[in-house]
């Protein structure tokens, strides 16, 4: 258990980090995936296969393919404490929005099982900094993994030596202090050919969709002007 942990994850998954993950929390028992879209769900794929137990974590419907991946499902308001209690690893993969900033916070851990491994594949506030640090400190979380901050793009050392605006100086302090499970990796994930390829496709049938016509459903866009066809940019 006293593992150094590597960490979220990239925006294109599969990534070699979602797999670098998948080969570090194969070693815990229980996984809890906060947040199942593309992210959570290329993540439980791998870690299909080392037999673990996949809890999914999202408040939207669920499809059979998704329910085929995931032994147990949970919403942020139904069943995620009871899930807590027994979970070895959480894996934050939700977006950052209103409802989930600091999601992950001092309540949210004190309810785990005691020695939760945390790894925040997401947005660097969808937990609290104060929170994790605490949780580190005091064991009741056993380690903490990131490849993304509470600032981002970091500062320049010269305006923050201490490195404490996007959080990588108190997780160092704890490192260094009191041999804290905390490992962090720069936020590049999906600088590969594979994810900049797909990021091309998706932009280029945007494109193609928003001067077509009509829609997949043959409705007339609502961004065109009737008769004449001119293209009104949406507000």
């Amino acid at each position: 258990e006293n593992l150094g942990l590597v960490h979220n994850i990239s925006h294109s998954p599969p990534t070699t980090i979602v797999m670098l993950l998948s080969f570090f929390f194969s070693l815990c028992g229980v996984k809890q995936i906060l947040g199942f879209g593309s992210i959570g769900k290329a993540l439980a794929k791998r870690l299909k296969p080392f037999e673990v137990e996949i809890t999914g974590v999202r408040n939207g419907k669920w499809s059979e393919e998704d329910l085929s991946i995931v032994d147990k499902t949970a919403t942020h308001g139904e069943g995620l404490d009871k899930a807590l209690e027994s979970a070895h690893a959480l894996i934050v993969c939700c977006p950052l929005n209103c409802q989930t900033r600091e999601l992950v916070n001092s309540d949210f851990i004190d309810k785990a099982r005691k020695g939760l491994m945390v790894i925040n594949v997401a947005r660097g506030p969808v937990c609290s900094l104060d929170a994790i640090t605490s949780g580190l400190s005091s064991g009741q979380l056993g380690g903490f993994a990131t490849d993304v901050f509470w600032r981002e793009p970091f500062l320049s050392l010269s305006e923050d030596p201490s490195r404490l605006m996007d959080g990588v100086g108190q997780l160092h302090r704890l490192r260094d202090e009191i041999g804290a499970n905390v490992i962090l990796t720069p936020h590049v994930g999906g600088v590969t050919d594979l994810s900049y390829q797909t990021m091309a496709q998706i932009f280029a049938r945007n494109v193609v969709e928003f001067f077509s016509l009509q829609d997949s459903n043959g409705e007339e866009r609502w961004w065109r002007t009737s008769g004449e066809g001119c293209v009104v940019p949406p507000p």
